[in-house]
Order: C-alpha cells, then structure tokens, then sequence
C-alpha cells in the first residue's frame, strides 16, 4: 500500500437531490468536519535518535494519521528527534523534514503523503583543497570522489585537487588505500581546504574481524583477541607467514619444523588439551577455514618413533602471500572460537586478505624482498682426536676416540680400489668440515597488486612468485601464486564477495627430519673428525671387474649405523615435490529488510601433492640397482555456510543482533604411493623397470554438519551480553553420540561509560565468559578396518588390531576467562589482562586388549586436562612528538597445564611412540609433555650410584623424570621508533623454563665427536658418586669406557643430555625510509620506501646452546626431543615497496 503512486480523491456529493436533503447534508458535513478537525489536529509524540521511517510509524500509533512515500527514499533513514504535545500535524512534518530534500501534502483528512521537493535550478560550485598524512606529507593519488555522481579526481605531485560544477548540497568522499576515509559536505570550504588523513592501523584495535568473518567492535567483546596488521608481516618476510607471529601475540606459541624450505609449523594457543588428537590452532581466510595439515614420510612410512624423522609435505599457511594480508586475528579462547565448532578447539587464527578500494581508480603496488641466510652452528665439536678406538686409528669406523691430530700420515678411507688420489693423508683437525658443508641461502620475493574500485565494484588481482635456495645443498623453492578477489554491489540488496587463488610450488632437495638416514645434517654431523671434506666431495665411484655399478664412496663402506656420505645423500638420494594448490570462495549477502540480511557462501580447498624419490644403488640398506618412489597426496576441503541476521535498534538504549545459520562441512583425502624395493637396470627409475611393485594406498573422510545461533545485547553502548550455541554432527562418531551440543556466555561492561573516571583515566572495560566446545576424532576409528599387501598369488588382508570403538563420545572443553583491559592518559598507556581456566574431558585414550581379545588395543573416553594461565600486555606510547614517536609493547603468557585424571587402569599414556632416548608423555597428576629418560641409579640420599668398575649405575628402564617440554611463561617485546620519515622496529621474543632432551648430542657424544668428550681421554676420570658401601667413588675410567656408556644411538642415558630450553632472543629488526612525497617530486610513484632488516641476529641468552630450542621434528604432540635439527640461520634483507 506504502508504494502506490496516486490516490483516489474523496467522492463529490451527489447532485439532483432535493434542497432539504443538500440542507441536510451540509449539516451533517459541518459535523463530521468538525469531529476530524478534533481527531487530527492534535498529536503528541516524542522520538529520540530514531530513523524517519521510525518516527513515521510511530506517529501513525498515537494518532489516526497514515503516511504512503517510496521506500527507497534515502531519508527514510535519517535520524531525527521530536519531543511535541497537542500541536497540529502541519507543525510536526515541518519540524521533521527540516534539513531534508522532502516535503509532504495531504490526500484525505488523515492521509499523509511524502513527496520529493520540486527542483529548483541546482546551484555549483568549485571545490578545491590539498590531502595530507598526519606528519603533514602530501599524499599523492588520493581519491576524491562527489557521492552519487560520476565526478572524481585524484590529488597530484603535491596532494592538491580541484573539482568543478559540484552541486552546493552534494557529499565529497575522500579515500586512500592504508587511510580511513572521510566525507565532508561541498559547501564545507574551510574543511575541505585542507584535509588530513589518518591510517587504518589507528582502528586496528577498535574493530577486530571475529568468527564467521563478522566485524565487531572491540570493546563490546567478552573474551580475548589480538590483531597484527599486515604491514607488519611485510617487514621482516617469511617464507611461512605463520611464523612472523612469533613473539607478537600472547599466548600463542611457534615452532618451525627442522625441514628445510618449505617447512610446516607447530601452532598452539593455550596449551595442549588433547592427548591423542590435534592441538594445532585452526586457520581461517575470509571467514572460510582451510586445511593447515601436514604430514610426514608418506612414501617410506613411519616406525611410529619420533626421532626416526620423516618427510614434511608443508601446510597450509604457508601457501598465503604476505602482501595479500590485510590483518590477522587470533582468537584465544573456546568463547571466541565457539562458533567454527569441532575445528576450532585449539583457537583460531583469523586472516582478512586484501580488497579493492571503492573510488581509488586504478591502483598498483609492487613489493620486493631479498634475503641471505646464514647458517648459525652452535654445536660444541671436538677438533683434536681422529677416527679410531684405544687411541689407535681406524679408517672405517664413526667413532673419534683415536689417536691425536697432529700431522701424522694414515692410510686414507676411501673404499674405492682405483682411488686417484693419494694412499695417504696427514691427519689433522677440520674445524670447518661442518660449517663449510651448508651453503649461504637466499630468499627472494616479488609481488604486484593491482587494485581498482567503484561505490559498487571493486577488484584486486595480485602476483606473488618466491624463489629461495636453502643451506643444505641442493636444497631449491620455486613458488608462484596468483590471486583475484572482487566484490560489487549488483543492486542496493544484493552484494557479492568472490576470490580465487592459485598456487605452484616446487621443492628440491628438501631435507627430511630427525635421525632418518636421508636427514644430510645427521650425515654431515656423525662424519668422522678427521675427514677431508673435499675428498668427501667426491661422493661416488665406478665399480671395474665383474658388474660395473656405481657404488658410494664413504668411510664406512655398507652404511653401518645409518651412515652415509652426506653429498650422497643431497646427490643420489634425490627428492623432488610439488604441489597445486586451489582456494576458492564465493558469498552472496541479501539484505532482505532493513537490518534483515542473509548472507551464503561456499568456498572449496584443495590441493594435490606428487612427489619422486630416486634412491641410487648403494643406499645403505636398500633395494639392488636403487629404487624409484613416486608418491601422490589429494586434499579437498568442501566448506559451505549461511548466515540470517537481524540487527534492531529498540531504543535509544537498547540494540541487540540475532544471528542462526549452518555450514556443512566435507574432507577426503587420498595418499597412493609406489615403490619399486629393486630395480631390474641399475639406476634407471622408472616404474617399468621395477622388479618387485608394491603399493600403498590412504583414506581420509569426514563430514561435519552444523547449525549455530548466537546474539548480541547491548545497553547504552556499555554493556553488551554474547550468548551461543551450536549443535554439530559428525561421521566420525557413533550413531549414538555423533550429535552434540555447546553453548557459551558472555558479558562485557565498559566502565568508563558507566562511571565518570578522571581525566587521566580514559578507558576501563571487564570482561568475563564461559563456553564448552566439542571436538570429534579421525575416520575410521569407530569401524573394523582392513589392509592389503602385496604378496602369495592374490596378496594378503589383515585385520586392523585396534577393537573398533563403537561407544566413542566427543572430547568436550568447557572454558571460563576474564579480564580487564585499561588506557590512561589519552591512550599513550594501555594493559590488557586475561585469565582462563579450561577443562578438556572425554579424552580419547588407546587402552590395550587382552591376548584372547584377538585385539591389541582399543580407545576410550576417559580423563581430563586442565590448562589454566594469565595473559598480559602492556602497551604504551613514552614519546610522541611531531617529528619523533616511540611506541613499544610487551606481552606476556603463562599457561599451567595438569592432567586431572586418566583411567582406572592407564595412568601413564606415551604421546607418540617410544624413543631411542626419551619418553614423552602425559602423566595422570602431572602434566602433558612430561619427559622419562634412562638415568643414574640413586640411594635414600640422591647420592649417584657407582658399580666397581667405575661406571655409574643405570636405569634399566626409562623411568627417570627429569621436567616437562611446555615452557614456564612466554614473552614478547616490541619497539617501534619513528623520525619524520624513518622507522626502526624491533622484537624480542622469549620462551623460559622447559626441557629437551637432545638425541644428537647423545649420539655424538658416544662418537666421542662432542668436545665434552676432551676431558679424561688419556684416564684420569672418576665419575662422582657413591658404591653401594655408601663410601665415595675412587675408581679412574677414561673418557671412552664413559661415553661409550652414556651416549651412543640405541640406549642413551638421557638424563646426561637434557638442557633448559629457556631463550631470550633478538628476533627481527628492520630500518626502513619512506620518501616524502615532495622528494619523489614528478616521479610516477605515489608512494616509495626502502628498508633494510636481520631475523634472529644473536641470543641474549641460550641455555640450550648447542642447538635452536624452537626447532622441532614435526608438528605432533611430541615436543620435547632434538635430533639432528638443521642450524637457525640469521638473515639479512632489504625491501622495497613501491605504490603507483
């Protein structure tokens, strides 16, 4: 009825009536007249801050008039105020339309209709003015744009801009990409004359991007969050982006993968919850989660022992350009990551990629990189004793207790009967055979965005390509990546959000981790002392008589105890991978009503992986003639999701939003992989030339279906009350408990609102909420399983051992966290305070079977974790003056982990598998990472135990504990100083308390390759301790009976080789330049800066000392062992960034 265009005038009277009936009638219209003037004329009404449509209908409630008008009249939506009693209805559309384009006339007594008013003769004007940055800079290429009009300009060389024929009441809009927008009406010359723009980095902590993509302000949320903005990644480069957060962001903790180029990472936020599942944060892009897996050993398979290593495949973080990133988010606790459900049990890290800019014109930046990094080796090595046992020589063997280095001519090693060169070599120390085998590395980046945008469209397309060599030799990354993202307004109801990415990258050479025989920095480190490295160089030699084969040139010819010559192993055992990677997303928002909108989106993850491993004869332990491995990877990542949202102001006190959507969610994976175990030709790979084919094939499938609703109250701006809930249903699970429901609650007060602070005192805000969060399993584990293997006529099937796990629940954490978050003086002081306490039952825990079972093992819901800690950052700006500023910010975590119970039976679960040397596990009473080692047996006293042999008495078993992997508290310190144009950043980042237990330590110190091995090696060590007599150890030992007892590969004494894991580092530092725009003068560029910077330059303190306490074997719940880790490198760099 409101859209009707024209309206019926009121019926004439009828005419050819009698006089006395016109009499008559004319009376009875004098009244009626006179009972409407009554009715109509007098209204009271009162409305505050209420929309005109608003104030409208609520006229229409108080009195008998009606109102029609267009609906797409923009006024319509223009608050207005009105406090009026008993005054005609003339008087109150006057008041109401004033300062509107609107007027009004009346169709009937009671019918009130809201027209346009007749155009006059448009008065112009000219606007003109200059755009400048807060420093007072020109900013060159800013858009200047007349809302609703196609007329627009962009500032010149000098921030000027003019523009002609404007009309008198039209909006000016001026916008530019880093900088918040502003608009200013065109009859505002004085403003206009000279405007100022701040950058987006100054509302960086008032709205943050939250779960599902949703912008929220920050004050009004009830758990914790921390953003970093993308400029920040794009300082100091990485390769994985993911670990430029290390040391910004409380609570969340990274470790790289000792992998080469390429490398995955260890994210955790809070602590480890789950015993036998994932503990990695979850990634989010664009509101869409992704699949951050990474694998190991996919072609050679996996003992299950952590220091046996494997391959990396690489994440998928890593496949994310910095110079798309706009800003990320973590999201800390179960409220905050509550609505991705299952996934997001870990935490969320949020990332919001770039956009075009509406009104920008065409837009172009270009961003390079270039690093060279150096490999820093820490390890304490021996440069004094040769090859040999006793004293004396020995040309084949690993072991360095021989005799001194000190000139004299042994037999050379080499197993090669035609060996070319000399018979005899001097034997002498070779301090550098380490360090001279790693090479300098590079890393080189190039990026171009083009950006380019409308009030209705807006697009960004983007090139990234890196190209890195690693340390290792051999060791190459190509990576190139294109992305598109556009958005537009299609119609004043529908939006639309679309992106795709593309990525290749190709690795060479990627060294494989902990003590696996293809790991080079396993082969390079166990190399005899004495060992030449260029006659190690030449690697391989050409058997004569009989076959002629190419046979590996080592010092201990047949590969005993796992040895190989490390140019071996970066030359003929040749590893090449790629992947193709996909991420694509589309959104479509309907706005339905005002504050109505449902928005749908889909988005598809995939990637597939395929490599080639080429193993030459002569590998220690492998097929005849080598053998060819050709393996292929395929993830796909379906991911779809709607969202209904109401947002309704009530009152001027009173708004609340009210959300209820869904999402479904599907993953397979599949895993082939085809090994040849002997080829028929030497070194000839290629799948026809295999004699004995085996295959290996995997299956990973899950679906995950979801409905969720959640709502946000707030009164006066102040308080505001989160409530959610959502309701997965997972395959993974049993029919009888595959449904499962978690709410969550919390409550936000801005105190400074509600209570006058002094002037000093500018922000308060407490912060309090609870929430549970589900989290299902892996496939499969709820079925009987069944395997193929080759071999008899048909091949063979087995049954799985594990008993399926038919009465599976899901693992539930419920989490309580508050806080408070305080700016004094003009927000130059801020502190933002967490504390939370979460609770993880429902673990699932493998318990084993009786024999008679036919089954080995079988998992159970049992146990609880807690994790409960402080979070706290401190963030302050000491000086600011026009030309100089000093912004600086520290952050601080603590997390308490404690494994409240287990199950009646199992009290000790081991994360992981056994190892050579540790335990690492989760103890009911204790904590998750505990670590059990062989150690020395003690009396009542703690007095050491020594046999009468001299030798201390050992542990049969690894039942000593000697501390936890987790660190005591985190740290992280930032410094930001600014001179005019020039900026100076630096990090420092610390982890205290923790232990590792370092395996390569413990196998080159049973070499005697370790310069703690110096001591005693002519006798003369007694070891401390105690006989069983209790009288004091006297018996002399020398340094080889000891070592040989301690160290060595298959049973160290651990004990001997943990080390505090603490750490206080110099983590990045960059300088960079931005020219002004008065120097670039008539240069096309609208923007130029130069920088130059160093990553992890030098520990402040390294209690480990011979190795990177942050590096890792892999990104599973076993964190606490070391083992032939490739060395840090320090990285020096310089970047360039140029805008068009």
């Amino acid at each position: 009825m409101k859209n009707r265009k024209t309206f019926e005038k009121l019926p004439e009277t009828l005419k050819g009536r009698s006089k006395n009936r016109r009499t008559l009638r004319a009376i009875w219209l004098i009244l009626f007249l006179s009972i409407s003037f009554t009715t109509y004329s007098q209204v009271t009404v009162n409305v505050k801050d209420l929309s005109l449509r608003a104030s409208l209908k609520k006229i229409e409630q108080v009195s008998s008039y009606k109102f029609f008008y267009n609906e797409n009249l923009p006024e319509l939506n223009q608050k207005v105020s009105l406090d009026v009693q008993n005054v005609t209805i003339e008087q109150i559309m006057s008041k109401l339309l004033t300062g509107m384009d609107l007027t009004y006339k009346k169709e009937q007594e009671n019918v009130i209709v809201l027209i346009r008013k007749p155009q006059e003769k448009q008065t112009t004007r000219k606007v003109m003015g200059t755009i400048a940055d807060e420093k007072g800079e020109p900013i060159i290429g800013a858009s200047v744009l007349v809302k609703g009009t196609t007329i627009g300009t962009i500032t010149d060389f000098d921030g000027k801009y003019k523009l002609d024929n404007v009309p008198e009441n039209a909006m000016i809009s001026i916008s530019y990409i880093g900088y918040q927008p502003v608009e200013f009406s065109a009859s505002n010359s004085k403003d206009l004359a000279q405007i100022t723009l701040k950058e987006d980095s100054k509302v960086l902590d008032e709205v943050v991007v939250t779960a599902l993509g949703i912008s929220r302000k920050e004050k009004n949320l009830s758990y914790a969050t921390q953003a970093v903005a993308g400029k920040e990644l794009e300082q100091v480069r990485d390769l994985n982006v993911v670990n430029s957060l290390s040391g910004k962001v409380a609570g969340l903790d990274i470790s790289k993968v000792s992998s080469g180029l390429g490398g995955s990472s260890k994210i955790s936020l809070r602590g480890n919850r789950s015993i036998s599942g994932n503990n990695q944060a979850l990634i989010v892009v664009d509101g869409v989660p992704i699949d951050n897996t990474s694998s190991t050993t996919r072609s050679q398979g996996s003992d299950g022992k952590a220091l046996t290593g494997g391959f990396d495949s690489g994440d998928g973080i890593s496949s994310i350009n910095p110079a798309d990133i706009e800003s990320i988010n973590v999201l800390k606790g179960a409220s905050a990551a509550a609505l991705y459900g299952s996934r997001a049990s870990n935490g969320v890290i949020i990332i919001t990629t770039k956009k075009g800019t509406a009104g920008q014109g065409l837009g172009v930046t270009y961003s390079s990189s270039f690093s060279i990094d150096s490999p820093n080796i820490m390890l304490d090595l021996q440069d004094e004793y040769a090859q040999g046992s006793g004293g004396k020589y020995n040309k084949n063997t690993l072991y360095n207790f021989g005799p001194k280095m000190e000139g004299q001519m042994v037999e050379h090693w080499s197993n090669n009967p035609n060996y070319a060169g000399d018979k005899e070599y001097a034997l002498t120390p070779q301090p550098n055979n380490v360090k001279d085998f790693f090479n300098t590395g590079i890393n080189w980046s190039n990026s171009v965005g083009v950006s380019t945008g409308t009030e209705k469209t807006q697009a960004r397309f983007s090139l990234n390509h890196d190209y890195a060599t690693g340390i290792v030799p051999q060791n190459r990354l190509n990576r190139a990546s294109a992305s598109l993202r556009l958005n537009s307004k299609l119609s004043k109801s529908i939006e639309v959000d679309a992106k795709i990415n593309y990525m290749n990258q190709k690795v060479k050479g990627k060294p494989w981790t902990g003590e696996n025989i293809f790991n080079p920095v396993r082969q390079i480190y166990t190399m005899p002392r004495n060992i030449v490295l260029d006659d190690a160089k030449t690697y391989e030699y050409v058997s004569t008589g009989g076959t002629i084969k190419t046979l590996q040139h080592h010092w201990l010819p047949g590969g005993a105890d796992l040895s190989q010559n490390p140019y071996w192993v970066v030359n003929r055992n040749v590893r090449s991978d790629e992947r193709n990677k996909i991420l694509a997303m589309g959104s479509v928002k309907w706005t339905i009503l005002e504050g109505l909108s449902l928005m749908l989106r889909s988005s598809v993850d995939y990637y597939h992986d395929s490599g080639e491993f080429k193993l030459y004869n002569d590998t220690y332990q492998r097929a005849p003639n080598g053998d060819y491995i050709l393996d292929s990877y395929d993830s796909f990542e379906w991911n779809n999701d709607f969202l209904l949202t109401y947002t309704k102001t009530l009152s001027e006190d009173w708004t609340f939003d009210v959300n209820f959507g869904g999402s479904t969610f599907y993953q397979n994976r599949k895993g082939s992989s085809y090994s040849n175990t002997e080829l028929l030709a030497e070194n000839l790979f290629s799948q026809s030339n295999a004699k004995n084919l085996v295959g290996d094939n995997s299956l990973f499938r899950r679906k995950l279906n979801s409905f969720y609703g959640f709502a946000q109250v707030t009164y006066k701006g102040f308080l505001t009350l989160d409530v959610t809930g959502r309701n997965d249903w997972s395959s993974t699970l049993p029919k009888s408990s595959f449904s499962y429901f978690y709410p969550s609650v919390g409550l936000s007060a801005v105190l400074s609102d509600i209570i006058k602070m002094p002037e000093w005192f500018n922000f308060a805000k407490v912060r309090a909420s609870y929430a549970q969060v589900g989290n299902d399993t892996d496939p499969f584990i709820i079925n009987q399983t069944y395997s193929y293997i080759a071999g008899g006529n048909n091949g063979y099937v087995y049954k799985s051992s594990k008993l399926p796990a038919v009465d599976l629940k899901p693992e539930k954490t419920g989490s309580f966290e508050m806080g408070v978050d305080v700016r004094f003086f003009g927000d130059r002081l801020g502190l933002d305070f967490s504390y939370y306490n979460s609770n993880t039952t429902n673990q699932l825990i493998s318990i084993p079977m009786p024999l008679a079972s036919g089954y080995q093992n079988r998992f159970i819901n049992a146990g609880k974790v807690q994790n409960k800690g402080v979070e706290i950052k401190l963030y302050g700006t000491p000086i600011e003056t026009k030309a100089f500023s000093w912004t600086t910010q520290f952050n601080f975590s603590k997390n308490t982990n404690t494994i409240k119970e287990l199950t009646e039976d199992v009290k000790t679960i081991t994360l992981g598998s056994e190892d050579f040397i540790a335990n690492v596990v989760a103890e009911e009473g204790g904590s998750f990472g505990d670590i059990y080692v062989r150690g020395f047996q003690r009396n009542d006293a703690g007095e050491i135990l020594v046999g009468t042999n001299g030798l201390p008495k050992l542990t049969s078993k690894k039942t000593v504990k000697v501390g936890n992997a987790n660190p005591d508290w985190t740290g992280g310190w930032s410094n930001t100083f600014r001179y005019k144009n020039l900026s100076l950043n630096v990090l420092i980042d610390t982890k205290q308390g923790g232990k590792i237990v370092s395996f390569t330590d413990a196998v080159l110190s049973g070499y005697g390759s370790t310069a703690r091995t110096l001591v005693g090696r002519e006798g003369g060590i007694v070891f401390p301790g105690v006989l069983d007599s209790g009288e004091k150890n006297t018996k002399e030992i020398n340094a080889e009976t000891l070592w040989t007892t301690l160290g060595g590969r298959n049973n160290p004494v651990g004990e001997v080789f943990v080390y505090d894991a603490s750490f206080i580092r110099l983590k990045e530092i960059s300088l960079s330049y931005s020219f002004p725009k008065s120097v670039l003068g008539k240069l096309p560029f609208t923007g130029l800066s130069l920088g130059i910077y160093g990553k992890n330059l030098c520990y402040l303190q390294n209690k480990a000392g011979i190795f990177d306490p942050e590096m890792t074997v892999g990104t599973g719940n076993n964190q606490a062992l070391e083992a032939f880790a490739l060395p840090s490198t320090r990285s020096f760099g310089i970047n360039l960034n140029v805008s068009f």
